[in-house]
């Protein structure tokens, strides 16, 4: 038989021992022949095999020797998990840490031990072995045993089907709540809770075809008024609910929220259920055809826990509660609900007009029925005729729009809403948008003298209420302006167009905001040299992928574009991130078009590295992507320079996500930076990854002796929620430098909290040219103007100087747009420097902008006023300018 040592320190822990020499007489005497590790456990267990390891324990398959006999084979098969903690990178257990999980693994033992329900692995045995060790030490091991469940965990199941059906989902919710029923209230006066619910702790059995709850790792007794203790063995983020990110007491309520996200997670395939909510784009994901299951789901996803149901039995009662027919047909869902209908999308099914008059008369009071009643013959006279009366002539059907043309305009539609928070009032912001209403009416009406009146009305109307209230100048009219004005001539038709693409999300509508101010503020009306058309992605790409906006744009195919077909599309600006920006990429610049064909992409705000594979070509930004932004080289160097010669910190915590690549781009470069100049990072740095930390643990961990004096928040736009978390949690008790995506009002509104942190950014108006702020000024919006904002005005000012240059050519091409900027001595003045390529001849960088002084700077959160927080400008690093 095959028996497998589990010392974890042996080389060799395959052994083979005879059948009948595994008995419990021999416990003593059978030993690893490579370590002499005993291999017969508490006389009774023999692990078979590895089944995982991680940070604080493995996992073994196992035989029950004691069982040896029993014809069924699963009855003497367990599961053998052995307590072993290893250092994380950075990290140092102490004795008293050691000591902490060693009694919280006997907190789990002896949770388990109580615990009786045929679907949880049922538990054997807690003990512990002590092996001498050959320098006279001895080690004590801590092993605890259950039955193995053979099977798949639904996490591998998700992997095979890429999502669940909803059935099969609502079929796992109900088994799982019952199981959740049993273990919060299982001896009728107090119970457990999991704390780490998520598809891969759900085993779905090979024999009998149950769902199994599995590691309760994570279990703790819910003490009536005590905070839960929150440096739990096992967490994941991405299924936890927000109090256990913001270290609070947990509740069955908590566990409730978990299932929820692992529903999610199982009928979107999203592995991230919570970034999903963070980005409140569930009904974009997910269509629910069962109300009863959608309003389940929308109360276990409460933030608060005590806004949840507070048992799982409560929402088997959501589950099985019959609504009305009549309540069914007519009620609508919550704003944020997960329901839809499908059953009739009429908010006005058709009935008889019988049905309607009898209907109405049911609703009158008694007496009125009454009187009716002796006088039917009258009222259903009165009824019939109206029934056969003629109707009106109908009018003439709206021609539909064509699908996704709502994702594209130049005029004739807002692809971002107004602001909410200014809205409908004060009354300037909102008559300025009712005149932009109204010049979009007469841009779509081909009436462009009466649309640029009204543009321009709305325009100065913006100004003024900015200049007193919270209104925003709104660069989309400001471009709409132009393309009126433009349109005016009829030669000006002909003229190239440049795609602005922006995203599409309500919590990314601040940046959309950022990178049409910059191209906005670069036009010229008086001479034009091209019109701009505005798209719109969605970043997850559940309604219209950057792909998909790639397509159109590349095919100049752009739905109900027919007025400009003379247009041809030169050039795009945007594809807000930088995974978008490889996506779109890959098809303005594929292989297989033509060299006329292929479209250049200008992108303002992708920052990752351009090559971050060597190995793996496959994931290198295309050639035709070239990019006014510095890179997250640039920007890691800037920061770890700041943090080890103007901090002098010498202990810090990088907070990321190992799954996202400009996160992980951060992280790297930093380390790149410290080992360059000669300094080990191993010592120095520890790492929280957000995929299985919380907040409150990526803080605690930042504690552990040596406490890390700064925190690094390398993490990506999705996750700025959870950044913010920390940042609150961190209370100014760390040095704090981030990546650029924290360059955000979001991080702003937290004050004081924020207060002191570098950023990594760009650029800042501080040092624009005197040019740039005057026409800021003139337009309304310099208080506005960020980093994205001047980078997006450098990448159209590249399309104006590439543009300028041709202005002898009367045909120009996508290849001759591509050719200028690929020139060597090819240069524009930006927003505050010049803005130059290197060209293909540089493979590292190729198509990245040159560094020079002013590109990639650092700011730093300050009180500008009181109660009011800025970025200002911090510093300005020298270059080595080429």
């Amino acid at each position: 038989m095959e028996v497998y040592c589990t010392r974890p320190s042996c080389t060799k822990p395959e052994n083979t021992i005879p059948d009948e020499c595994l008995t419990a007489r021999a416990a003593t005497e059978i030993c690893c022949a490579n370590c002499k590790m005993p291999l017969i456990l508490q006389a009774r267990f023999v692990a078979i095999d590895l089944l995982g390891s991680g940070g604080f324990g493995r996992t073994f398959k196992a035989k029950d020797i004691l069982r040896a006999n029993d014809q069924i084979f699963s009855r003497n098969i367990r599961v053998i998990k052995q307590l072993h903690p290893i250092n994380h990178p950075g990290q140092i257990l102490t004795p008293s840490t050691l000591n902490y999980i060693e009694e919280k693994f006997g907190e789990e033992a002896s949770t388990l031990e109580e615990l009786r329900h045929q679907q949880i692995p049922r538990f054997w045995d807690y003990f512990h072995e002590e092996v001498n060790e050959e320098t006279g030490r001895v080690q004590k091991f801590f092993y605890l045993v259950q039955d193995y469940i053979a099977g798949h965990n639904l996490d591998q199941e998700l992997q095979q089907k890429g999502k669940f059906a909803e059935d099969e989902v609502i079929n796992i919710l109900k088994e799982i709540l019952n199981i959740l029923k049993y273990i919060h209230n299982y001896d009728g006066t107090h119970g457990v809770i999991h704390r780490d619910i998520k598809p891969a702790n759900i085993m779905h059995c090979s024999y009998d075809g149950r769902l199994y709850l599995i590691d309760f790792g994570a279990v703790r007794q819910i003490v009536q008024g005590l905070p839960v203790d929150t440096t739990s063995i096992v967490l994941d983020a991405r299924f936890a609910p927000p109090e256990q990110s913001r270290g609070e007491k947990l509740s069955s309520a908590s566990d409730l929220y978990a299932l929820a996200t692992t529903c999610l997670s199982l009928l979107t395939g999203n592995k991230n259920p919570n970034r999903l909510l963070f980005k409140s784009k569930l009904k974009e994901n997910l269509q629910i055809k069962d109300q009863h299951f959608a309003e389940a789901l929308d109360k276990m996803l409460q933030y608060e826990p005590e806004d949840r149901p507070q048992s799982a039995q409560e929402v088997l009662d959501i589950l099985s509660a019959e609504l009305k027919p009549d309540l069914l047909a007519t009620q609508a869902p919550a704003p944020n609900s997960l329901s839809t209908q499908t059953s009739n999308p009429d908010p006005h099914p058709q009935v008889s007009w019988f049905k309607r008059f009898s209907n109405g008369v049911e609703r009158l009071p008694q007496r009125w029925r009454s009187i009716i009643g002796f006088s039917w013959p009258f009222f259903l006279g009165i009824a019939i005729a109206v029934a056969v009366h003629p109707k009106p002539p109908e009018k003439p059907p709206v021609k539909p729009p064509l699908p996704n043309s709502q994702y594209f305009s130049r005029g004739e539609e807002a692809l971002i809403p107004p602001n909410p928070k200014v809205i409908p009032s004060p009354s300037q912001c909102s008559t300025a948008y009712d005149y932009k209403r109204q010049g979009m009416e007469a841009f779509a009406n081909k009436d462009f003298t009466q649309a640029e009146n009204h543009f321009n009305r709305a325009k100065q109307q913006f100004k003024q209420a900015a200049q007193t209230t919270t209104c925003e100048v709104d660069p989309e009219t400001v471009i709409y302006a132009y393309n009126a004005t433009v349109a005016q001539t009829p030669s000006n038709l002909s003229l190239p167009t440049i795609a602005v693409v922006i995203p599409g999300y309500s919590d990314h509508r601040e940046i959309a905001l950022e990178i049409l101010r910059g191209v906005a503020q670069s036009l010229n009306a008086d001479q034009p040299l091209f019109q701009i058309l505005i798209a719109k992605e969605n970043i997850d790409g559940d309604q219209i992928t950057p792909e998909k906006v790639a397509t159109y744009i590349s095919q100049k195919n752009i739905p109900e574009d027919s007025d400009f077909v003379k247009s041809e599309i030169l050039g795009v600006i945007g594809h807000y991130t930088s995974i978008n920006t490889w996506k779109a990429g890959k098809i303005y610049g594929a292989a297989q078009l033509s060299e006329t064909e292929k479209l250049v992409l200008i992108s303002p705000t992708s920052t990752a590295i351009r090559k971050p594979n060597i190995l793996d070509p496959s994931k290198d930004l295309n050639r035709y992507v070239f990019r006014t932004a510095s890179n997250d080289a640039l920007a890691a160097s800037d920061l770890a320079k700041y943090m080890w010669d103007t901090l002098r910190v010498r202990k810090a915590t990088i907070v990321y996500d190992p799954s996202d690549g400009y996160s992980d781009s951060l992280r790297r470069e930093f380390n790149e930076y410290l080992i360059r100049n000669g300094i080990n990072h191993n010592n120095h740095i520890q790492y929280c990854s957000l995929i299985t930390y919380t907040p409150m643990l990526c803080i605690q961990q930042a504690k552990i002796p040596p406490a890390a004096e700064a925190l690094l928040l390398f993490a990506s736009r999705d996750a700025l929620d959870i950044e913010i978390d920390i940042i609150n949690l961190g209370n100014q008790q760390f040095k704090m430098l981030a990546g650029d995506v924290l360059y955000s009002q979001k991080i702003l509104d937290l004050k004081e909290a924020a207060s002191g942190m570098i950023i990594a950014v760009f650029s800042h108006k501080d040092i624009a040219t005197p040019q740039f702020r005057q026409k800021a000024e003139d337009i309304g919006w310099i208080k506005d103007i960020t980093w994205r904002s001047m980078s997006s005005y450098d990448a159209a000012q590249v399309f104006v100087k590439a543009l300028t240059d041709l202005n002898g050519k009367s045909n120009k091409t996508r290849q001759d747009i591509y050719s200028k900027l690929n020139e060597p001595n090819f240069s524009t003045l930006g927003s505050t420097t010049e803005v130059k390529f290197y060209d293909d001849k540089d493979k590292k960088h190729e198509h990245d902008r040159k560094l020079v002084k002013g590109v990639g700077v650092l700011v730093k959160v300050k009180e500008i006023t009181p109660d009011k927080y800025g970025f200002e400008l911090e510093q300005t690093p020298e270059r080595n300018n080429p």
